[in-house]
This record gives C-alpha cells, sequence and structure tokens, in this order.
C-alpha cells in the first residue's frame, strides 16, 4: 500500500437515490465519525445525480472504520 492510500480519508458510495443530498449522506455518516466533506457525482449535461458520490473524513483511521462496518451493506433507504 503506498502512503496515499494509507492516508486516504474517502470512501466510494454507491446505491445513492436521486432525492438524496450532500447533507442526507453526511446525516447518515456523522452518527460513526467526523465526515468533513459529501460529494455526489453529477451528470454535467442534466444536474442529475449518477447514483454515486465520495464521503470524506476527518481522518484515515474513521474512513477505514466505517469501510469496515459498512463495506457492502445496502443503504436502509433504498429499495434494493
Amino acid at each position: 500500500m503506498s502512503a496515499e492510500q494509507a492516508e486516504s480519508r474517502s470512501l466510494w458510495m454507491g446505491d445513492i437515490e436521486e432525492w438524496m443530498d450532500e447533507s442526507y449522506i453526511a446525516n447518515i455518516f456523522n452518527k460513526t465519525g467526523s465526515v468533513t466533506k459529501v460529494k455526489i457525482i453529477k451528470d454535467k449535461t442534466s444536474g442529475k445525480p449518477l447514483g454515486y458520490g465520495f464521503v470524506e473524513f476527518s481522518s484515515h483511521e474513521t474512513a477505514e472504520k466505517v469501510l469496515q462496518l459498512f463495506n457492502g451493506a445496502t443503504n436502509p433507504a433504498t429499495n434494493t
């Protein structure tokens, strides 16, 4: 693992529903660790969310803890 990977504080998140916004996602993860930024990836033409994004935490350790707890878990707010 490179030094950059060891210090990564961001996690990829999929299955983001169109109605979910950055604030909603930050609230989900703030219960497990300090979220510093949420970015939902959007279509450049339409501006609609593409269903995935990134959540950045205050430290690599927090991101690692959240990854271990939720990796592969279904978002409880989705039907899938």
